[in-house]
């Protein structure tokens, strides 16, 4: 870049950038402000070669803070003839089919918000009780629901109470000192580590964020010293690592295959060892099973793993009624959301749970009003209880500056913000409690 200095810290966060991306980014400098954007390129039909384009990804503040940018896709960009193309059929397709289609928005109608939250909290009520609490015709009511699974790509799973699988929750935060590996290299040495069940690559205090289940226990799945787990992650780089426990306490995750294939070998090992594992293998069938669907029905699910008529309901009852099944949920894998943020409140004084709780409490379950997820998608508490680490979707920059004048009432606490850049493992649960 030509003209005036760069500022250092918008530098620095700049090559960080580069080092995790794939692609050419570039830095430009617009009306004093650092923006940032990626080159790539599009196949022109039309004139029969490839053109390139520059994607605007997001901007970063004097301080050296990377704000991410509305979500686009470079194949469609502003001055590509595909994007004008894909544009009027969309606009016409919408013209012709506005009662089938309609394009994500932040907000939510009255019906579809309602309907978000009654599957949110239980995906498995039938038809016929769900039309008598919202007042609606069966049939109208099924068709709604089909626009809001295809709208906002709704999967049905279920939300589960690791602890009483015998897990505990751990969170590692790792920060690279020097030079750091590429994203590529981050999600291939995670997909190694089979505790990992969700991780994010973050802008600000550290660099990567690490979510893991370990078995309650002694066994080959046990958690790591730090040390251990250095020359486990990333031996060849300098880094700062901490893990401490975790306890949920809003949202839920959902657990990933290997989580599954670490439930599965504990229960064949107990089997063996005639200890007594902490559900059964017909038990452990069922919530595999609805783990790829949570609304399958039991007829299938008996006739899949050969049961008597009638049996994976019961054992479902049994998963519920021990608590290990809390409900099936929804997770939406379309919200229009932006980017995600984690923040921690830290309390300095160490009377911050005792004497501002319920007002924290008031903050996080406070409705989400005009928006079709829940405000936080992940709260919890870190080490000895003096921090608490809150997950949020972000949906415009005033939104998270709302959130933060919220939190900056709690007296005796501190705030710290990273910025999720990428997830380059596991999923978040997009729902509507409250």
């Amino acid at each position: 870049m030509a003209g005036e200095a760069v500022p250092v810290k918008v530098l620095e966060t700049f090559e960080k950038l580069k080092r995790d991306s794939d692609r050419y980014l570039s830095l430009k400098r617009i009306n004093g402000h650092m923006y940032v954007y990626e080159a790539t390129t599009v196949w022109d039909k039309e004139h029969r070669k490839v053109r390139s384009l520059s994607n605007y990804i997001g901007r970063i503040t004097p301080d050296g803070l990377f704000i991410p940018g509305i979500k686009r896709d470079a194949e469609l960009a502003t001055n590509s003839l595909e994007g004008m193309v894909h544009r009027h059929k969309t606009k016409t397709r919408s013209m012709q089919e506005t009662s089938r289609v309609r394009n994500t928005s932040i907000y939510s109608g009255k019906h579809e918000d309602e309907i978000i939250k009654q599957l949110s909290l239980n995906a498995r009520i039938t038809l016929g009780e769900l039309s008598k609490k919202l007042s609606m015709k069966p049939s109208t009511l099924n068709w709604r629901i089909k626009n809001i699974e295809e709208k906002h790509r709704i999967r049905y799973i279920p939300e589960l109470n690791t602890e009483k699988l015998g897990f505990h929750e751990h969170m590692i935060f790792i920060r690279f000192e020097g030079d750091a590996p590429s994203v590529q290299e981050i999600r291939s040495t995670l997909k190694n580590y089979k505790n990992v069940q969700f991780a994010f690559i973050t802008h600000g205090d550290y660099d990567v964020v690490i979510y893991t289940l370990y078995p309650i226990g002694k066994g080959p799945w046990r958690i790591e010293p730090s040390n251990k787990l250095r020359e486990l992650l990333f031996p060849n780089y300098n880094i700062h690592l901490t893990t401490t426990a975790f306890i949920t306490r809003y949202g839920t995750l959902r657990p990933g295959e290997s989580f599954f294939r670490i439930l599965e070998d504990i229960i064949t090992d107990a089997k063996h060892s005639g200890s007594v594992p902490p559900i059964t293998k017909r038990e452990f069938l069922v919530l595999r099973s609805l783990s790829e669907d949570g609304r399958r029905s039991f007829a299938d699910i008996d006739k899949e793993h050969g049961f008597g008529k009638g049996s994976s309901r019961y054992l479902y009852s049994r998963l519920t009624a021990k608590g290990i099944i809390k409900r099936i949920t929804i997770s939406m894998e379309n919200t229009a959301a932006s980017y995600l943020s984690l923040l921690f409140l830290e309390d300095s004084n160490h009377k911050l749970y005792s004497s501002e709780y319920e007002y924290i409490k008031s903050c996080i379950y406070a409705p989400n009003k005009n928006q079709i997820v829940d405000k936080y998608l992940l709260v919890g508490e870190l080490g000895h209880l003096q921090r608490l680490v809150l997950i949020l979707p972000v949906f415009t920059g005033h939104d998270l500056d709302q959130l933060l004048e919220e939190l900056r009432k709690v007296k005796g606490s501190r705030i710290k913000r990273l910025i999720i850049t990428n997830v380059i493992s596991g999923s978040m649960v997009y729902r509507k409690m409250e």
